[in-house]
C-alpha cells in the first residue's frame, strides 16, 4: 500500500501488521512524526547527527518491509490506459 500522505501512515501500516513494532502512536509522534515532517522540508544534510541517526534507525528497521517502485519499473505490470 502506499505511504506518502503523513508520517502517521507509516505507523498505521506497520501497526496494523505488526502491532507494536513502531510502539505505539504517542511515543512515534514523539520520536520520529516531527523528525519526518522537517525532512520532508529540508535536505538530509541540513539535519543534526542526532536527527539523521535516528531518522537512519527507522530506515533499518522498516526498509526490509518496504518496497519502492517507480512509475517506470512497474509500467509493463499495468494494464493498458482506457479513456473513455
Amino acid at each position: 500500500t502506499p505511504v506518502q500522505n503523513s508520517p502517521q501512515d507509516l505507523w498505521s501500516v506497520f501497526d496494523f501488521l505488526m502491532p507494536g513494532f513502531l510502539g505505539d502512536l504517542a511515543e512515534y509522534r514523539q520520536r520520529y512524526a516531527p523528525l519526518l515532517r522537517r525532512h520532508q522540508l529540508v535536505d538530509e544534510h541540513v539535519l543534526s547527527a542526532t536527527e539523521r541517526e535516528l531518522l537512519s534507525q527507522l530506515r533499518r528497521r522498516t526498509c526490509p518491509f518496504v518496497l519502492r517502485r517507480t512509475k517506470q519499473q512497474v509500467l509493463q505490470e499495468l494494464p493498458p490506459k482506457i479513456l473513455q
